[in-house]
């Protein structure tokens, strides 16, 4: 291995503490970060035909991604959690599995829980049976992969993320929201009514397929979960709110925006209407001046959103949704199945 795992950890330690190390250091931590991003990369391409064949075999309109941890994504995490080393982070190589259905995802749960060539299961993150408070839903099947004859790979940590079209749907909306509100709502930060929307809404989509709610709200009935999640789903505007964050993406990715690397995007939801204002690199000052400007003379109007986004988190978001990107027409058509379960629900209530 061309570095000890005590060099990786190191590295590790250096981008939590950056703002202590010395501009030598921050240089041997990003050479060390590219080194051990390269080496899970070479994981995914060597399980990557077990996975889609399983996958295929059970569902054939599965769709399978994979990725390696984005850079900024990584130290994001290293600082964020406390426990967390570089040596020993699971989800630097990490493939994505959706699947149509709670049966073929608990049949592929089955199938590759086995350990196989090269791949020792070590641990099963069952989100389903223990949905998050933010209303995260799936199953990580987490390996260390075995290879004795190269030593660079040997012991390697690598993650399956396995979910239904529903789960996908929703971390989908999740994302593009969080993005564009400038919040980590998928680690339940954020807005407390955006934070509230999305884990009500799981909770709905998990009576939907028959499996536990999100713990917070497992005392509201079946019933009551579709009516608070469309409730919120109608006062936050939220279809509104995904449709036109979906365009505008899809606008900053064209290539006449390539040369501009802040945008400001407002959100007239009333007029239904988007503004954007764009800044080269070196105007951030004039760009958040001008966001700081914008805020004030809307701050009274909750029918219009305000951010600051730049492109980098644009295309991180593309990144981790490469076959799905910002296609929030799946999530707004379950919100409609919720409303006719909901319809039909109190229609038979009603009857009794």
């Amino acid at each position: 291995m061309k570095y000890s795992k005590n060099q990786i950890k190191k590295a590790g330690r250096i981008f939590k503490e950056k703002l202590e190390a010395t501009d030598e250091e921050i240089k041997f931590a990003e050479d060390i970060l590219t080194y051990w991003r390269t080496i899970h990369g070479q994981i995914i391409i060597n399980i990557q035909d077990k996975i889609y064949d399983n996958a295929y075999r059970i569902d054939k309109n599965a769709f399978v991604a994979k990725r390696l941890k984005r850079t900024p994504s990584i130290i994001a995490k290293l600082k964020r959690l406390n426990n967390i080393q570089l040596s020993t982070m699971q989800d630097i190589a990490g493939i994505r599995v959706v699947v149509s259905s709670i049966t073929k995802l608990q049949r592929l749960v089955k199938i590759l829980s086995s350990d196989s060539d090269h791949l020792e299961l070590k641990g099963i993150d069952n989100y389903l049976e223990n949905p998050k408070d933010s209303g995260y839903r799936s199953v990580h099947l987490i390996y260390k992969y075995i290879s004795p004859e190269n030593s660079e790979l040997n012991g390697l940590l690598v993650e399956v993320q396995i979910r239904t079209y529903k789960q996908h749907a929703w971390a989908t909306a999740v994302e593009t929201m969080g993005t564009y509100l400038n919040s980590n709502l998928k680690f339940n930060e954020g807005q407390v009514k955006w934070l509230k929307y999305f884990s009500l809404t799981s909770s709905a989509f998990a009576y939907m397929e028959k499996t536990k709610p999100v713990p917070k709200y497992s005392g509201l009935t079946e019933i009551e979960t579709y009516q608070q999640a469309l409730y919120e789903y109608r006062y936050n505007k939220i279809e509104d709110n995904l449709t036109a964050f979906s365009i505008v993406s899809k606008i900053l990715c064209d290539e006449k925006k390539k040369d501009k690397k802040y945008h400001i995007v407002m959100l007239d939801i009333d007029n239904k209407t988007v503004y954007i204002d764009s800044f080269k690199e070196d105007e951030l000052i004039q760009a958040n001046k001008h966001y700081t400007i914008l805020e004030k003379e809307n701050e009274n109007n909750k029918n219009r959103q305000i951010v600051l986004v730049s492109i980098d988190s644009v295309n991180e978001l593309r990144s981790a949704y490469p076959n799905y990107f910002l296609d929030t027409k799946e999530f707004i058509r379950n919100m409609k199945l919720i409303q006719q379960r909901f319809y039909k629900l109190k229609k038979a209530h009603n009857n009794v």
